[in-house]
């Protein structure tokens, strides 16, 4: 992300898109919800933020994936850009859309997508 003056801002300017996913998810504290993500969807690590946001325990949550938390209407769309993103058609995508919340309410989130890869550029998980 850019200022008005198009110096690096945000999480950018800080070099966080080439941090590891999981010192990421340390880093990111209750600030914002983050989630690692096998490449069938299956939640592998979780920080508090995120399960506070979608109202589940981080124990229940690593049983789900996230196709089962997202509200039908966006499921579609959203495999389709991890599939472009797992295929390296693209780097990231962002994405504004619904999950179900533990309590049955739909809750907006924007997420915001990437893909991180083995030495030998292999997909290994988002």
């Amino acid at each position: 992300m850019k200022n008005e003056g198009g110096a690096v801002s945000g999480l950018n300017a800080l070099g966080f898109r080439q941090l590891p996913a999981l010192q990421l998810l340390d880093m990111c504290g209750d600030q914002f919800g983050m989630a690692i993500v096998d490449l069938d969807g299956k939640f592998l690590k979780l920080n508090h933020a995120f399960c506070r946001i979608v109202g589940y325990d981080e124990e229940d949550l690593l049983k789900l994936d996230f196709q089962s938390i997202t509200h039908p209407e966006d499921l579609d769309a959203d495999v389709a850009l991890a599939r472009q993103l797992r295929d390296g058609e693209i780097d990231h995508y962002h994405l504004e859309k619904r999950y179900f919340h533990r309590d049955g309410s739909t809750i907006w989130i924007e997420l915001s997508v990437s893909m991180t890869r083995d030495e030998n550029g292999r997909p290994y998980y988002f």
